[in-house]
């Protein structure tokens, strides 16, 4: 005798069987105790199934986040809220990038790395981006906390929730204000004579 081990969702996945070494059909009180403890072991194969996919998920998470974390550029994730679209989340790298604390800018506001200079053409493109709900590329002129410029290639992207809405934007950003240093300086050289 056989009987069916079906998922929550009504898809089978196997089967009970059970041997008799005489050949004949089960009486009722057999047959409905096997398919009894049929349902009793879907339902225990199901649950084990759905933990074992939750682990599953949980571990990939947190491999995410503990490469997030690592990572040496700054990350950046905000909130879809217009018009400022608050930092909800920045990496360690932020704070050695920049000199503030994610903490600082998520209770005051991003203006403060750009030292209020929202006009700037990269500025206007990334908040145009997010409210159009695309990627962007753009060049930031920041500041650090010590006054010092910084210039940061930083690339943005929405992030959306299972129904495709909007909920968030990604930010990795590059500081290449060394190379940026350098090609001003190479440009001057070639503006004037040495």
């Amino acid at each position: 005798w056989s009987y069916p081990l079906r998922s929550g969702a009504g898809h089978l996945f196997g089967a009970l069987a059970v041997f008799k070494p005489v050949m004949r059909a089960p009486a009722r009180f057999e047959a409905n105790m096997v398919e009894s403890c049929a349902h009793t072991l879907s339902i225990a194969l199901e649950r084990e199934r759905i933990e074992r996919q939750a682990r599953d998920s949980e571990e990939r998470r947190r491999l995410r986040q503990r490469a997030i974390e690592a990572s040496a550029n700054p990350i950046l994730i905000r909130r879809a809220v217009p018009p400022a679209y608050p930092l909800e989340y920045a990496n360690p790298a932020f704070e050695h990038a920049t000199g503030y604390s994610p903490e600082e800018i998520i209770a005051g506001s991003m203006a403060v790395l750009v030292h209020g200079d929202l006009g700037q053409p990269a500025l206007v493109e990334l908040y145009a981006s997010m409210a159009a709900q695309r990627e962007a590329h753009v060049m930031i002129r920041s500041f650090h906390r010590d006054g010092a410029p910084r210039w940061f290639d930083t690339y943005s992207s929405p992030v959306r929730d299972e129904q495709g809405t909007v909920t968030h934007f990604v930010q990795a950003m590059d500081d290449v204000t060394e190379a940026r240093k350098y090609q001003d300086e190479l440009a001057y050289r070639s503006n004037h004579d040495m």
